[in-house]
């Protein structure tokens, strides 16, 4: 029975890493429908949609509830805190590099968390990696170093969003509520910032015409749905194996870059993303070995006679 319970929990993990990642993978093309207003703005009414679609299901679903008890701790308030931070950060950059069209910066950062995950992995949770995903994080961050000195620039954005995320993933693992819960406590303290800012700065012309007013309170549930979904299957998976799901969302943002947006690669784009696929593919023949070598440590306990 532990080991039926142990499956479905890893089954639905990884459904709800798909779910997260796909949803993610469509962002740039929602975010552009918003291309008017500025990323400032559509960061607080994000904040503001969000927070109302948790209100309305803490509200209305009985099993939903804040454990305040749980934030008497300040090592758990801490940690909400800093998740609150770390996904902000996330959020804006990405809105930020939509609209000024750099889909190729934030695919090349989500490309990258992987990377830090499983640094992550190790540094605190103690996972173990093998020859091959040790490999790939060699790879990574060698391409990455030799794409700053063919542009001589840091990508800032790519960067930013790769860390922010990371860590935030490794925070979220780290405490103890769950997810709808801690989700809506980081909107929660979002949201007098937020309307601190609509209320002191004018507003986009277009922020109550539709189609694009309805783009904005599609944005609350845009972004539940993978958060929620991803901080649900960090709980039920490694974070390393988490990370192989990663590459979905930039590899749909760089065919939507390149074929529908027209953005171009250059030498150290083109570089960064052929070291980046070159350790993906270490990464994913790693998890592929540990799955062989899981694989054949449980036949050979079961084939092993019993004492």
């Amino acid at each position: 029975m532990p080991d039926t319970a142990a499956a479905r929990e890893t089954r639905n993990g990884v459904i709800a890493a798909l779910i997260a990642f796909i949803t993610w993978g469509i962002y740039p093309i929602f975010f552009r429908q918003m291309a008017s207003i500025d990323p400032t703005q559509i960061m607080a009414w994000r904040v503001l949609w969000s927070c109302s679609v948790l209100l309305i299901l803490f509200t209305s679903l009985p099993h939903l509830r804040v454990p305040w008890e749980k934030l008497r701790s300040m090592r758990q308030l801490g940690l909400v805190l800093l998740a609150t931070v770390l996904i902000s950060i996330n959020w804006f950059v990405f809105i930020y590099a939509v609209s000024i069209g750099e889909i190729l910066q934030a695919s090349l950062g989500y490309f990258l968390n992987p990377t830090l995950s499983a640094l992550l992995g190790i540094a605190v949770f103690g996972e173990k990696l093998n020859h091959l995903k040790r490999l790939s994080i060699v790879v990574a961050l060698a391409g990455m170093a030799l794409t700053f000195l063919i542009a001589g620039v840091v990508p800032v954005l790519s960067l930013t969003m790769a860390c922010s995320f990371a860590l935030y993933s490794a925070v979220r693992k780290r405490s103890i509520l769950d997810s709808a819960s801690g989700l809506y406590l980081e909107t929660l303290i979002l949201v007098p910032f937020a309307v601190a800012y609509l209320s002191l700065v004018p507003l986009s012309p277009d922020t109550f015409v539709i189609p694009t007013a309805i783009w904005l309170v599609a944005s609350g549930i845009m972004t539940l749905v993978p958060l929620l979904s991803a901080i649900y299957a960090t709980r039920r998976i490694p974070l390393s194996t988490f990370g192989l799901f990663q590459y979905i969302a930039p590899c749909m943002h760089l065919a939507i870059a390149i074929g529908l947006y027209n953005e171009a690669l250059d030498l150290s784009r083109t570089i960064a993303f052929a070291t980046t696929m070159i350790a993906v593919s270490l990464f994913v023949a790693g998890i592929m070995q540990d799955r062989q070598r899981e694989t054949r440590l449980r036949r050979q306990a079961a084939t092993r006679p019993s004492t």
